[in-house]
C-alpha cells in the first residue's frame, strides 16, 4: 500500500510515546489554567460571602428583632400572645439585637465608607437607649399593666423607630449594593477564566489533532498491509508472504505473521490427516451418527444415519435435528424439544442414553432406536452435541414375542393351576359326597326300622295304657282281696304309673322328632352326595342353600345368627353340585369372618333373566386394597393353617362356568356381602355369552 502523505522518520512506538507526551503537556496546562481560574473564582466569591453577605445578615438579624418586638406587644395586648411568652421573647431579642449589631461593626471594621458612617452614629445613640426600653416593657409585662404598654409602644417605642428603623433600611440597601458590585467583580474573574482555558484547549487541541493526523496515517499504513495479509490468511491462503524488509515494530509482527502462516500450514496439512482417519472411522460404523451446533443444527451425519433416516448429509446438514426427525411421540403426541434428553445433556453437561426413543424417516415412517448423546465443549461453554443410535426394531420385536410368550405362559401356567386346584376341590368334594351317601344310606337303614318300631311302640303303648285303665276298674271287685290289692299298689307305687302315664307319650313324641330330625340331616346328605353328578339340571336354589346351611351348620350355628329373606325363587337350569359348593364356600367364609358372635342374612332375589342368592355377614370386612385379590387363586386373608386360598377362586370359576358372576361389596369393621348372580335358564346363559364374544 503506497500513501501521498509524507511518511514520518519514527517507529510506532517512539510515534505513540510522542503522541502521549504531547497530549499529557496539553492536558496539564489545560488542568493548571482550569485549576487557576477556580481558585481565584472561589476566593472571589469568599470575599463576597465573608466582607459583604455576612454584614448584611446581620443588619437584617437587627431589624427583624427590632419589628417582632412591637408586633409580640400587640399579640399581648390583643390576646394572642401570653405574658410569659412575651417576656422570653424580649429577653431574645436582647441578646440578638445587641449580638447582631456587634457582628455588623466587627464585619465593617475599617472598610465603611462615610455614609455608612454617619448612618452607624445615627443608630448607636438608640440602640444604647434601647435597653432602658426593653426593661420598662419586660416590668409592664410583669405586672400585666396594658394600657401603660399601649402608651409606650404609640409613644417611646414610636420614637425609636423613626430613629433606627430608617437610618437601618438605608444601611441595609447599601450593603446589598456593596453584594453586587463584589459578585460583579468575581463574576469577571471567572469569566476572564474561561476564555484563557478555552484559548489554550483550542490551541492544544489543534495541535494535538495536527500531530494525531500524522501518527494515525503512519500506523494506518502499516496495518493495511497486515489487514491485506491476514485478509488472504483467513480466506484459506496459507501461501501468502509480506516480504521486504521492514525494522522496527512492524518488522517484528510480519516476521511473527510469516511464521505463523508456516505453522498454520503445516497444522493443516496435519488435520486433514487426522480428518481423514476419523471420517473412515464414522463412516464404517454400523450405528448413526450426528453432531449438531450449540442451537441444535446438523453439522454432520455418517453413512449409517443417511441410510437410516433416508436423508443425505448434505440434506440434513443445517437443518434442527430434533424438528428433522425427533419431533413426535410413539402415540402422535408432540414432542417437546424441552423433553428431549439431548436437550437436557446439553444443558446439564450430562451424557444420556435412552432405550425408548422414535425417530421418523423422510417417507414418514417411524423406527424405535436405542440412542446415547454426549454435549461437546468446556464446562463455560457448549459448542453442540454428538448423538449415536441404531435401528432397534427387530430387537424390540424379538423382545415383544418373548414378552407375549411369557406372558401366554404365565396365563397358561395359572390357568392350569386354577384347574388343579378346581380338580382337586372337586375330588375333595366328590369324596365327601360319596363319604355322605355312604354314611347316609347306613344311617337311613337302622333310621327307617327305629322309626317304624317307635311309630309301632306309641299304638301298642296306647293299648297297654288302656288294657291297664280297664285293670283299675276291677279295683272295688279285687278290694275283697286285701293281699292282692297291697300287692298291686305297691307295683303301680313303685313304677310310678301316673308319672309314667303321663311322660311316656311326650318321649315317644320327642323321640319320633329327634327321628325326623335324624332322617331330614340324611336327606340333606343325600341331597349334597347326590350333586357330585355334572349334568344340568332345573334345581331350587333357596332348598339348596337351606340343605348346605344344615351341613355347615355346626361350623355356624355358635358364631352367628341366621336370617332368611327369601324371595321364593323359580326353579334354575344349573349344576346344582358346583352351586352347592359355591353356596359352601359362602357361609363358612361368613362364619369365618366373625370374631365373636354376628348375624349372616341369606337373600335371594331375581330381575329379569336372573336370579341372585347373597349372603351378607357382619364380620371384619375386607381392606379395599384387597377387594381385587380375592379371587386369585391361593389368596387369602385368613391365618396360616385356616385357609388355602382356593374357596372364593373355585366358586368364581363355577359363577363363570354358568354365564354367571359373583359380586362382592366390603366395608372393614362392617362386614361383607357377596352375591352370586345366575342366568334363570341354561340357553339364554349361552346366547349371552355368544352376543358378548360377537360384540
Amino acid at each position: 500500500m503506497e500513501s501521498t502523505t509524507p511518511t514520518l522518520k519514527l517507529s510506532i512506538r517512539q510515534g505513540l510515546l510522542l503522541f502521549i507526551t504531547l497530549a499529557s503537556l496539553i492536558l496539564a496546562g489545560v488542568a493548571g489554567l482550569g485549576v487557576w481560574g477556580t481558585w481565584r473564582g472561589q476566593e472571589s466569591l469568599r470575599e463576597v460571602l465573608t466582607e459583604e453577605v455576612y454584614a448584611t445578615q446581620q443588619l437584617v438579624e437587627v431589624y427583624t428583632q427590632l419589628t417582632s418586638i412591637p408586633a409580640r406587644m400587640y399579640g399581648v395586648l390583643n390576646g394572642d400572645t401570653s405574658a410569659v411568652g412575651a417576656r422570653s421573647h424580649l429577653v431574645g431579642a436582647r441578646r440578638d439585637l445587641a449580638l447582631g449589631w456587634r457582628r455588623y461593626r466587627a464585619a465593617l471594621a475599617d472598610g465603611a465608607d462615610e455614609e455608612e458612617k454617619t448612618l452607624i452614629a445615627a443608630i448607636d445613640p438608640p440602640l444604647s437607649a434601647l435597653p432602658a426600653l426593653l426593661d420598662r416593657i419586660d416590668h409592664l409585662l410583669a405586672v400585666d399593666d396594658r394600657p401603660a404598654i399601649a402608651a409606650l409602644l404609640s409613644q417611646e417605642w414610636w420614637d425609636i423607630r423613626l430613629q433606627v428603623m430608617a437610618p437601618l433600611s438605608r444601611l441595609i440597601e447599601l450593603e446589598q449594593s456593596h453584594v453586587e458590585v463584589a459578585y460583579a467583580v468575581a463574576q469577571g474573574v471567572y469569566r476572564q477564566t474561561l476564555i484563557g482555558l478555552g484559548l489554550l484547549l483550542a490551541a492544544g487541541m489543534a495541535i494535538f489533532f495536527g500531530f494525531s493526523r500524522r501518527i494515525f496515517d503512519h500506523v494506518m499504513t502499516r496495518l493495511g498491509v497486515i489487514e491485506d495479509a491476514l485478509t488472504r490468511i483467513a480466506a484459506g491462503d496459507l501461501e501468502t508472504r509480506i516480504g521486504g524488509s521492514h525494522s522496527g515494530e512492524f518488522g517484528r509482527i510480519v516476521g511473527a505473521l510469516d511464521r505463523t502462516v508456516s505453522s498454520l500450514r503445516a497444522d493443516r496439512q496435519a488435520l486433514e490427516i487426522l480428518q481423514q482417519g476419523q471420517a473412515s472411522i464414522l463412516e464404517s460404523m454400523a450405528e448413526g451418527l450426528y453432531g449438531t451446533d450449540a442451537e441444535g443444527r446438523i453439522t454432520y451425519a455418517n453413512a449409517a444415519a443417511e441410510h437410516l433416516l433416508g436423508w443425505s448429509a448434505g440434506e440434513m446438514r443445517g437443518q434442527f435435528a430434533h424438528q428433522m426427525f425427533h419431533h413426535t411421540r410413539a402415540d402422535g403426541t408432540p414432542y417437546p424439544v424441552e423433553d428431549c434428553p439431548i436437550h437436557r445433556a446439553c444443558l446439564t453437561g450430562q451424557p444420556c442414553r435412552s432405550d425408548d426413543e422414535l425417530f421418523w424417516r423422510r417417507d414418514g415412517s417411524s423406527f424405535p432406536v436405542e440412542m446415547a448423546g454426549a454435549r461437546i465443549g468446556t464446562p463455560e461453554r457448549t459448542v453442540g452435541s454428538v448423538v449415536v443410535f441404531r435401528d432397534v426394531t427387530d430387537q424390540r420385536s424379538a423382545k415383544l414375542a418373548l414378552r407375549a410368550n411369557v406372558e401366554r405362559l404365565t396365563a397358561i401356567n395359572r390357568r392350569l393351576e386354577e384347574t388343579q386346584s378346581q380338580l382337586l376341590q372337586s375330588e375333595k368334594m366328590a369324596s365327601i359326597g360319596q363319604l355322605a351317601a355312604g354314611v347316609a344310606h347306613e344311617i337311613n337303614n337302622p333310621v327307617a326300622f327305629v322309626n317304624a318300631n317307635l311309630s309301632s311302640l306309641r299304638c301298642e303303648v296306647g293299648d297297654l295304657l288302656r288294657v291297664l285303665d280297664a285293670y283299675q276298674a276291677a279295683d272295688p271287685i279285687l278290694a275283697a282281696h286285701p293281699a292282692v290289692m297291697k300287692t298291686i299298689a305297691a307295683a303301680r307305687d313303685a313304677a310310678e304309673l301316673d308319672y309314667l302315664r303321663a311322660d311316656i307319650g311326650a318321649l315317644i313324641d320327642e323321640s319320633l322328632d329327634g327321628m325326623q330330625r335324624v332322617r331330614k340331616i340324611v336327606q340333606d346328605l343325600k341331597d349334597f352326595s347326590r350333586v357330585g353328578t355334572a349334568e344340568w339340571q332345573f334345581a331350587d336354589l333357596e332348598d339348596g342353600l337351606d340343605s348346605t346351611l344344615n351341613i355347615v351348620w355346626n361350623e355356624v350355628k355358635y358364631k352367628a345368627l341366621v336370617e332368611k329373606e327369601y324371595a321364593g325363587l323359580p326353579k334354575v337350569e344349573c349344576i346344582a353340585a358346583q352351586i352347592h359348593q359355591v353356596f359352601m364356600n359362602l357361609l363358612v367364609n361368613a362364619a369365618q369372618a366373625i370374631e365373636s358372635h354376628g348375624t349372616i342374612t341369606l337373600r335371594t332375589g331375581f330381575a329379569g333373566a336372573e336370579v341372585w342368592v347373597e349372603v351378607e355377614d357382619t364380620g371384619q370386612g375386607i381392606p379395599a386394597h384387597e377387594l381385587s385379590r380375592i379371587f386369585d387363586p391361593f389368596f387369602t386373608t385368613k391365618p396360616v393353617g385356616k385357609g388355602t386360598g382356593l374357596g372364593l377362586s373355585l366358586a368364581y370359576s363355577i359363577a363363570q362356568r354358568h354365564r354367571g358372576r359373583i359380586e362382592v361389596s366390603s366395608q372393614v369393621g362392617v362386614g361383607s356381602r357377596f352375591r352370586l348372580v345366575l342366568p334363570a335358564m341354561r340357553v339364554q346363559a349361552e346366547v349371552s355369552a355368544s352376543g358378548e364374544a360377537t360384540g
